[in-house]
């Protein structure tokens, strides 16, 4: 894909920064007092095999997987490789209580749950006996949970390894099918009476061009996120946005 042609997608508008910008950096996480950069190299390999994983476990074209934690690089590299897969992915506030996040798998049908901790973990597991689309969960963060096992049940860290020993051959390809027009984001709301967006790759593109006409950022400035990734201003104006 040229660098200089419109993207129809947010992962291929994401595979052109990778091309353009590899070793810069666009992510920064302070992890004990020390910040850890990630640059766009880093965040295209992420976003590439957590695709390749999930579609190498089954997971089709417009169906749903959701994410369950605090803002952390990691929902960025989920969020991006749902969206590579050709999937739908709905960001769930992190203070969901269990009962509303087993309304929301069901609702949504979703596929595949990531998780921050164990204790968003302990939700999932309550509620996933009533939500028969959900067919694997991926945990972030397996402090606590070291001896757990269970075949549905993954860690984040696995997960991508086995998205880089996936065969790629076709990986571009599969980004270059996903049209414009294709359901992108499911953004739910705090308020459980509030109704559930559906956005397209189009929709989302188009609400971070118009945020970054009025925002005019420009090269090298900086930006802290301090909403939940499932709040529409941090993930459209804020995420989607910063990696435009």
């Amino acid at each position: 894909m040229a660098l200089n042609a419109t993207a129809a997608s947010i992962p291929a508008l994401i595979a052109q920064r990778v091309a353009a910008h590899g070793g810069a950096t666009i992510l920064r996480k302070k992890d004990r007092g020390i910040w850890r950069s990630f640059t766009w190299s880093e965040l295209g390999d992420g976003m590439r095999s957590a695709s390749l994983a999930l579609r190498a476990g089954g997971f089709g074209r417009g169906e749903v997987a959701a994410v369950l934690a605090d803002t952390r690089p990691e929902w960025v590299i989920a969020d991006l490789g749902i969206l590579a897969a050709g999937g739908v992915s709905a960001g769930i506030p992190p203070d969901c209580t269990a009962a509303r996040l087993g309304t929301l798998l069901r609702e949504t049908s979703c596929r595949v749950l990531f998780v921050e901790n164990e204790e968003q973990f302990d939700k999932a597991l309550e509620v996933r006996g009533d939500c028969p689309a959900l067919r694997r969960i991926v945990i972030f963060d397996m402090k606590g949970l070291r001896d757990f096992a269970d075949a549905d049940c993954e860690d984040f860290a696995g997960l991508l390894a086995r998205g880089a020993q996936s065969p790629a051959a076709t990986w571009q390809a599969d980004v270059a099918a996903i049209a414009a027009d294709d359901r992108a984001v499911l953004l739910i709301p705090t308020d459980p009476a509030a109704s559930v967006q559906h956005l397209t790759h189009s929709a989302v593109l188009r609400a971070v061009a118009e945020a970054r006409a009025v925002l005019q950022p420009r090269p090298g400035d900086e930006r802290v996120a301090l909403l939940p990734l499932s709040d529409r201003l941090e993930r459209i104006h804020g995420l989607y946005c910063g990696l435009d």
